[in-house]
């Protein structure tokens, strides 16, 4: 029996091992992998790198199960030994404590392991080293309003007094006489990590938004309401009647291009 790879935590990474650690068996012959955390991760990069990887190392007969909203299983065949890689996407902060838990071979984090993270974790190692830290993906925060708004840009404080609540009218942003109506995906998950942490900072969000289960449903919201507005990860589609805005901090306004977020000059990225 293959036993369980010990000290892996990913920032938006994922490692792939030579051998297959699994840690549980669902009866006698089926072994299982557990890759909890980040939706951001879980919902389409990671389940598609799996594939790859199993592919590449000889299973057959691969194929995605929904087992929930918060999990997919990856079933496959390798010499007639049957394998579930189990990704589970309940957030970074989640996968995390499940891999300190003990409940998961490998964690999936949109964001680097905080402080108090880390400290928890002592006994695995130094997870920011490049032996147990694998970055496979550049991502970044979109921020959507409806076509029909006159406002284009914003400034990073901006965006944390929207959030924060303290601004609530979008004349306060250059816009119309109307109250702004937010727009997020659910918590926890990794895009609300980055907002607290890469803009909210010490300001406590205190602003009245609807959560939605997606980033899509959250952006398909503000295509129906000219004073909505949300923030969803720069991959997700932005559908019609919406559009991006640009974002400044301490410098120009950059939209979230495709250019912009891999050379790191939109601000928004992670």
């Amino acid at each position: 029996m293959l036993h369980r790879l010990p000290h892996l935590a990913l920032a938006m990474c994922l490692l792939l091992p030579a051998c297959l650690p699994a840690s549980a068996q669902d009866d006698g012959s089926t072994e299982r992998l557990r890759i909890h955390g980040s939706n951001t991760l879980g919902d389409a990069v990671v389940p598609a790198m799996v594939e790859t990887w199993l592919r590449h190392i000889g299973y057959t007969e691969i194929h995605r199960q929904a087992v929930s909203p918060q999990r997919t299983d990856i079933r496959a065949v390798r010499d007639g030994v049957p394998l579930i890689v189990e990704i589970d996407k309940r957030g970074s902060a989640a996968g995390f404590n499940d891999l300190i838990e003990g409940n998961a071979e490998i964690a999936m984090l949109a964001r680097a392991p905080q402080a108090a993270e880390r400290e928890a974790a002592w006994q695995l190692g130094d997870l920011e080293s490049p032996e147990q830290e694998f970055v496979v993906a550049v991502d970044g925060m979109a921020v959507v309003v409806n076509e029909r708004n006159p406002v284009r840009r914003l400034s990073v404080a901006q965006l944390r007094e929207l959030v924060s609540g303290r601004i609530g009218d979008w004349a306060g942003l250059g816009g119309r006489n109307a109250p702004i109506h937010l727009h997020l995906g659910r918590a926890p998950s990794g895009n609300r990590d980055f907002l607290r942490e890469w803009v909210l900072g010490a300001v406590p969000a205190t602003a009245t938004a609807q959560t939605h289960a997606t980033l899509a449903q959250a952006a398909r919201a503000v295509a129906a309401d000219p004073d909505a507005i949300a923030v969803v990860g720069v991959a997700s589609a932005i559908p019609r009647g919406t559009r991006t805005l640009a974002i400044a901090d301490g410098g120009i306004a950059v939209l979230p291009t495709r250019i912009n977020v891999m050379s790191e000059d939109y601000p928004l990225v992670r």
